[in-house]
């Protein structure tokens, strides 16, 4: 028989199992309570405190509802929103994050007054693995860094150097039809099922890491950075991976997720030092011959400067990443949930493909040979189309995070320091307070009016040359507008895809670039159907399935039967 003494331990074990499992249990039964006790401190103007009006899953709070039924979530928000001013409140692990739905205070919220007075960027806080990899790029950056950098990354990437990447756009896309009309050709026949998401990944991201980095990767090093760039953001929205514990810690997961990182910058590293190296030869002997770097947006990153203050090496690496990260995943994206649209709404489909004819007639023989206007301007409803299909599908379903740095009042909450506010892209998109009672609606018409007006006095775009003013006097038609413009400008402040006011998406026009010369030429040459066994889902809104921020395809539902014209 034990002893007394070993009784005592062995008792004293059961119980403090005992009370564990007791614990545990408390907290998953009451973790409602416990969050709400502990660490919501938001409250309305008269003092009550603001509670989520879902029930939280321990360990994930909200999240794990939000992904299971994102509609379905997204009524019942909106069903508490209308009680509350426009607001709700979700939990993410046991961060309260303020949602604003509120056409008024959205406004407010991406306003420079609370972005960059009252709020900053934590995205350490809320997708750790993204921090290590985008680390002090504009996309991560605190409100202070983010603005001096801004200052001289405009001066490398702006609005006016995007006809230098229309060559390398058209290229890609030339080879991506080369291989579906290779396809084609391989099964004798001229419909092919294709899976377009797939396809458009390959698409984009040749596209992405050829104007990132221009000639100064070798091929096999190419394909490694996009292999791996890839692994890593599909990764980081795993929401184990937004624990920022385990994201550090030695399990072989994250330990494989940071040296994978590790080498991406390193590889990154060795560019940016070459193009410094060749740039300094120039510097001390005249001029040099052409960088591998040239024309790329690392070379315009390196070169980039504003009163003599330039981004540092870790800067650069930081930033090709972060335009990495913002223009693979969400551009192929956005394209896929497009050409599904198309394929939903064959009528819509019909138009597009009449304004392409009639816009580029003097290409019917030879569709792939666009040229720089033809992927930047004109074919108005070409741009409808793409920005409805933005609207009611938003590649990533939220404007990033907002960090109180000092309690605020907004609307009627008290919201107090280091609080995440934000808005939910998919819901405000199907909300008639936005947009109107066919909000749910797939209908790129209504941006075509306001296009029409916006565009014809808009302030913001640039004067046309006497040489084009002459040239569409001669044909009676009016100028085309800016495709920076053409993407920030639809519908005045509800369009938000690309984010909102200070802290828009810098790289929106190269997207945009991407999209325009992607669905034309496939639309113009191939037209787009659903598989047979998908035909009733027509118009369902239910296509598409989300994860912690982004938004795309569901996996069934990304192949699509293709017809040559």
């Amino acid at each position: 028989l034990p002893s007394p003494s070993a009784r005592s331990v062995t008792d004293m074990m059961l119980i403090a199992t005992a009370l564990v499992v007791a614990f545990v249990v408390c907290l998953v039964y009451f973790y409602d309570a416990v969050l709400d006790m502990l660490f919501n401190h938001i409250t309305l103007q008269n003092g009550q405190k603001f509670k989520s009006f879902s029930q939280c899953e321990f360990p994930f709070g909200t999240l794990n509802k939000r992904l299971r039924d994102p509609l379905g979530f997204h009524h019942e928000a909106m069903k508490f929103a209308s009680k509350n001013g426009g607001f709700h409140l979700e939990w993410i692990f046991t961060k309260p994050c303020v949602i604003v739905t509120s056409r008024k205070y959205v406004n407010e919220l991406l306003g420079a007054k609370f972005t960059m007075k009252s709020s900053t960027r934590k995205g350490d806080e809320t997708l750790p693995v993204l921090k290590m990899l985008f680390g002090r790029g504009l996309f991560m950056a605190r409100s202070d860094v983010w603005k001096r950098q801004h200052r001289i990354a405009v001066r490398g990437v702006g609005s006016r150097h995007f006809r230098d990447f229309c060559p390398t756009v058209l290229d890609c896309a030339k080879r991506l039809i080369a291989r579906i009309d290779g396809k084609m050709k391989l099964n004798g026949s001229d419909r092919l099922t294709l899976d377009v998401l797939d396809t458009l990944q390959a698409f984009t991201s040749e596209v992405a890491f050829k104007i990132l980095f221009g000639r100064s990767l070798a091929s096999e090093e190419m394909a490694y950075v996009g292999k791996k760039f890839s692994e890593v953001i599909d990764t980081g929205m795993h929401p184990m991976y937004m624990l920022n514990l385990y994201a550090h810690s030695s399990f072989t997961g994250p330990k494989q997720i940071r040296e994978a990182i590790e080498k991406l910058h390193k590889i990154c590293r060795e560019a940016v030092k070459a193009f410094r190296d060749q740039k300094a030869g120039e510097d001390a002997s005249g001029p040099r011959e052409s960088s591998e770097a040239d024309g790329s947006l690392l070379g315009a990153l390196c070169a980039a400067s504003d009163a003599g203050d330039a981004l540092s090496d870790e800067e650069v690496v930081h930033n090709v990443y972060s335009f990495a990260g913002a223009g693979i995943e969400t551009t192929s994206t956005a394209i896929a949930n497009t050409l599904i649209a198309l394929a939903e709404h064959p009528e819509i489909q019909d138009k597009l493909f009449q304004e392409l004819q009639q816009d580029l007639k003097s290409k019917v023989q030879e569709p792939l040979d666009l040229s720089a206007d033809d992927m930047m301007n004109g074919s108005p409803y070409l741009s409808a189309v793409i920005k409805e299909s933005l609207r009611l599908y938003p590649p990533t379903g939220f404007v990033p995070f907002r960090h109180t740095t000092k309690p605020v009042t907004l609307g009627p909450l008290k919201i107090p320091t280091n609080t995440p506010v934000t808005t939910c892209l998919y819901s405000i998109a199907r909300l008639e307070e936005w947009w109107g009672p066919n909000a749910k609606a797939f209908h790129p018409d209504r941006f075509l009016q306001h296009d029409q007006h916006a565009h014809s006095d808009s302030k913001s775009e640039p004067k046309p040359s006497n040489k084009d003013t002459n040239k569409h006097a001669k044909t009676n038609t009016k100028p085309a507008y800016n495709i920076t413009d053409d993407m920030r400008d639809a519908q005045g402040d509800k369009f938000l895809s690309f984010g909102g006011g200070i802290r828009s998406c810098i790289g929106k026009g190269i997207a945009a670039l991407e999209m325009r010369t992607m669905v034309a030429m496939l639309v113009k040459k191939y037209k787009f159907e659903l598989l047979p066994e998908h035909a009733h889902l027509a118009g369902k809104d239910k296509h598409w399935q989300t994860n912690a921020f982004f938004l795309k395809p569901k996996v069934d539902r990304q192949d699509l039967l293709l017809k040559r014209r």
